[in-house]
């Protein structure tokens, strides 16, 4: 009888201690950004990337940057992953995704994104 209540209590803290994991496992992920993939982006007001053939050195053009966005949707932080070549073209998509804003999050978690942006020349 002492055994089975002894075998009891030990399923039972064996329980407690896999829903307490589990709740410690639900807060980490809710400070965690969400990742979204480019095509889950929901802009309210869309970056505009209008350059002329100079600025593309007459060549289309193509970079990657990740997009660190809060809650709230506006954008904290836009980095190149993979650069056109040109540091002035780079710099000039930075500033066009930095003044654009995103739609706030569903889940009240920040996000994070990778922007594939390509840029053709006006020949194209």
């Amino acid at each position: 009888m002492e055994q089975q209540r002894q075998e009891q209590q030990r399923q039972e803290q064996q329980r407690l201690e896999q829903q307490r994991q589990e709740q410690q496992r639900r807060q980490q992920e809710a400070q965690q950004p969400r990742k979204l993939s480019a095509g889950e982006i929901s802009w309210k007001k869309a970056p505009s990337f209008e350059f002329d053939d100079d600025l593309l050195k007459n060549q289309d053009r193509s970079l990657v940057v990740r997009i660190e966005i809060n809650p709230t949707g506006k954008i904290t932080n836009v980095t190149v992953l993979k650069s056109s070549g040109l540091p002035s073209l780079d710099r000039e998509v930075r500033s066009a995704v930095r003044a654009a804003r995103m739609n706030p999050s569903n889940d009240g978690r920040a996000m994070i994104a990778d922007l594939p942006v390509s840029l053709k020349t006006s020949g194209q």
